[in-house]
């Protein structure tokens, strides 16, 4: 796991100072945070994003980043780095997992063979706490409902990344982009679409885009419960 130490110390010097964001390295037994933190991160080399972290703290403060091969956008072992408001019903659900985990002190690592998915990390901080769990996969109800969760957020922000990339240079390829994405929300592998509607937003309302291209943006802010 040295390597994703290495990325998260990277990423924090891409992120603006702001009291109220959740640091994106969770450190080690020693470090305490003043609000009660979860942390996700997870390295896997032959995915894209390979590796990405998730911190959010009980006031639903967020930030994301993730480091991917080379894709559209973005050069391989460039950071994507993005702060958000976490909505409070998943703020909610996030630390009321993690007290029902006991704050991840134990393994939860399906003991069964399993196809490798990825070296997942969930990490717990207060004042008076500092717990960590590393798995690949679990059927404990509760760690594989926080995979889903962070999961999903990783790759609504990744769509929107890309998104905001062709908005700049490739209009003409939005519309398979967010044929994509709205067929990823109908599947129910996206989460917090809320976060990224100023994308989508702006995809809907620009008139030189393709009219389907607009269409499928506004049908995606209807899922996010956003009037477009």
């Amino acid at each position: 796991m040295w390597r994703l130490r290495i990325f998260l110390l990277g990423c924090l010097s891409a992120l603006p100072a702001a009291a109220q964001t959740p640091a994106l390295d969770p450190g080690g037994a020693d470090n305490h945070t003043q609000l009660p933190t979860v942390w996700f991160q997870v390295e896997w080399p032959a995915a894209n994003p390979s590796r990405y972290v998730v911190a959010v703290d009980s006031a639903g403060h967020a930030a994301y980043s993730s480091i991917g091969t080379e894709v559209t956008g973005r050069s391989a072992g460039d950071a994507y780095t993005i702060e958000f408001q976490m909505s409070p019903a998943s703020t909610q659900m996030v630390f009321g997992a993690a007290e029902r985990l006991r704050y991840f002190d134990g393994k939860f690592e399906f003991k069964k063979r399993v196809a490798f998915t990825g070296s997942k990390t969930l990490t717990y901080a207060d004042s008076a706490r500092h717990l960590s769990t590393t798995y690949n996969y679990s059927d404990n109800r509760d760690v594989d409902a926080l995979t889903h969760l962070f999961g999903g957020i990783s790759a609504t922000m990744e769509f929107d990344h890309r998104l905001q990339f062709m908005m700049r240079y490739n209009k003409l390829g939005l519309y398979d982009e967010l044929k994509q994405m709205l067929s990823a929300a109908n599947a129910g592998w996206l989460a917090e679409l809320q976060i990224v509607a100023p994308t989508l937003q702006a995809i809907a309302n620009d008139r030189t885009v393709m009219h389907v291209a607009r269409v499928t943006a506004s049908q995606i802010l209807a899922k996010a419960a956003v009037t477009p």
